[in-house]
């Protein structure tokens, strides 16, 4: 019986130490943290660099909750925050140099405010090294005492350098062709083409982009909508040396004729044939221009080499159908 009330005593005795322990706890308590305000939802962002000059972007800082004095806030380039960041996100952006950035490296909460006003950040045109990616870390430090958040008190910029390389200007004088057995010594069954393209105004419809080949065989590649409708009038014939130029540039062949330009675009896919079925010239492309197709006197003017063909064609109602 004694040992039972010596263990209870002895159980009591451990109960009120723990909560003296446990009363006398000093816990130290965080009443205001101090942040960036863009880190509070991402950890980085990314920035798209102007071709030149300089490029500004922006960031602010900003506290939990106001105080009744100011708060001062040092910035600085946190090349650690940029190395812990690529290790967590397996990525290798490289920190720029101080030297293209330009930024307040102090930032003042007034008293009464949460948030600073927006911290300006420049960005000097630089020169990439052979393709690497750069980002910009920047980061709180020394803060009048107040506690950083440490989840936010960083914020990675990554920089987006426009890729810029020359390229090919086409116009109706120039069109891309591909000629792989001739001109590049090729035998091909097959060949992939890709490319981006930029039309400089859409005034003009049908603008040729490639051309292959000719006739059955041939591979078009045109950019707009078709608009311009089928016509039917008055075609005539003519011939020139081999080696001739036309209205775009191109030498003459059979196949290319001549158009008002401003019915019938150059480089326009046509197929032509007699309004009475009795001559079939096929398929042309629109390459030239003449007097009569700018008065109105005929619609189409087809090319041959042979003199005797255009005599043979003379001048006769057509059909052009635009394809």
């Amino acid at each position: 019986m004694k040992r039972n009330i010596l263990f209870k005593l002895f159980g009591l005795g451990l109960l009120a130490l723990s909560q003296s322990a446990c009363e006398n706890a000093e816990y130290e308590s965080v009443d205001n943290l101090i942040y960036i305000n863009e880190a509070s939802s991402a950890k980085a962002e990314e920035v798209t660099l102007q071709d030149e000059g300089s490029t500004r972007t922006s960031v602010t800082v900003r506290l939990a909750k106001a105080l009744d004095h100011d708060v001062t806030a040092e910035l600085f380039l946190d090349e650690e925050a940029l190395a812990t960041y690529n290790k967590k996100n397996e990525t290798v952006y490289k920190a720029i140099a101080a030297e293209h950035v330009t930024f307040p490296k102090e930032v003042k909460i007034a008293a009464g405010s949460v948030s600073a006003n927006p911290i300006n950040i420049d960005i000097a045109s630089f020169e990439a090294e052979g393709g690497a990616q750069y980002a910009l870390p920047i980061a709180i430090r020394n803060a009048n005492g107040i506690a950083k958040a440490e989840a936010s008190s960083s914020f990675l910029l990554v920089l987006v350098k426009p890729l810029k390389q020359p390229v090919p200007k086409f116009t109706y004088a120039n069109a891309m062709q591909a000629a792989p057995e001739g001109d590049w010594g090729l035998s091909l069954t097959n060949y992939t083409l890709e490319w981006w393209v930029k039309m400089s105004n859409f005034s003009i419809n049908n603008q040729a982009i490639f051309n292959s080949g000719s006739g059955d065989s041939e591979l078009y590649i045109r950019f707009g909508d078709l608009v311009y409708s089928n016509q039917s009038g008055s075609g005539t014939a003519y011939t020139a040396a081999p080696g001739s130029l036309t209205a775009t540039g191109a030498t003459v062949y059979e196949g290319g004729v001549a158009v008002n330009p401003a019915i019938i675009p150059y480089g326009s896919k046509l197929y032509i044939e007699a309004a009475d079925g009795s001559h079939v010239y096929g398929y042309a492309t629109a390459v030239d221009t003449g007097g009569a197709l700018m008065d109105g006197s005929a619609i189409v003017d087809l090319f041959y080499f042979s003199y005797d063909d255009c005599v043979n064609f003379g001048r006769r109602d057509v059909n052009v159908y635009v394809l």
